[in-house]
Parts: C-alpha cells; structure tokens; sequence
C-alpha cells in the first residue's frame, strides 16, 4: 500500500504539475494573443498612415499636374503673343518699305519730269534757234 500511496502522491504531482503547465500554456497564449493583436493593430495604423501619405502625394501630384498644365498653356500664351508681335513687325517692315518705295518711285517720276521738261525747253531752244536761222538765211538769201 505504501507503493500505491507513493503512486498516487507522484500522480497528483504530475498531475499538479501538467495543470500548471497548462496553466502556464493558457497564459502564454494570452500573452501572445495581445502581442499578435498589438502588432496587427500597429500594423494597420501603420497601413493607414501609409494609405493617407499616398493621398497626399496623389493630390500634390494632381496639383503639380495643373500647375504644369498652367506654365504650358501660359507658354503657349507667349509663343503666340511673341509671333503675334514678329507679324506686326513683319507687316510694320513691309508698310515702311512699300511707303519707301513710293517715295522713290515719286522721287523718280519728278526728276524724270523735271529732265523731260528740261529736254522739251532746251528743243524748244533749239527750235527758236533754227526759226531764227532759217529767218536768217532766209534774209540774207534775198538779200
């Protein structure tokens, strides 16, 4: 019997001790359990942070966009003022030139008219010449 006493004392000790590893187990995995939901709850607030940076850099991305789009269209603006500009001078060059042509060509006309109306004289001069002359010869010739 004092085997079986022994018997018994050593199986409730194992007993004990299989409930408090148990026990020990069961702690344990609570332990772990508010580690694992710990790390999963930082997780996600660290996905969400994430997710709110990506928003923000997704909307300064769509800012720089439109102020991309703006600086195009106010080159766009320019070039077309700037060629704008190149046609007036353009036009501005040729008027000038056209006005400056005239200026000559009536320059020219007058000095023409004037040479004309010189060589008209001197005929003219020539011609009195000759009727005097012929006057002349005329004369003497009856005389």
């Amino acid at each position: 019997m004092a085997v079986n006493a022994d018997l018994f004392a050593r199986l409730a000790e194992m007993k004990k001790l299989m409930e408090q590893g148990q026990e020990e187990m069961k702690q344990g995995q609570e332990v772990m359990k508010k580690e694992i939901k710990e790390e999963m709850k930082k997780g996600q607030e660290e996905m969400k942070e994430m997710k709110e940076e990506m928003k923000k850099g997704q909307e300064e991305m769509k800012e720089m966009k439109e102020e991309m789009k703006k600086g195009q269209e106010e080159i766009k603006k320019e070039l077309e003022m700037g060629q704008e500009e190149m046609k007036n001078l353009i036009r501005a060059e040729k008027e000038e030139m056209r006005v400056h042509v005239e200026n000559q060509v009536e320059e020219m006309k007058e000095h023409v008219n004037r040479s004309i109306g010189k060589v008209e004289e001197d005929v003219r001069g020539v011609k009195t010449e000759i009727d005097e002359f012929q006057k002349r010869s005329a004369s003497s010739s009856r005389e």
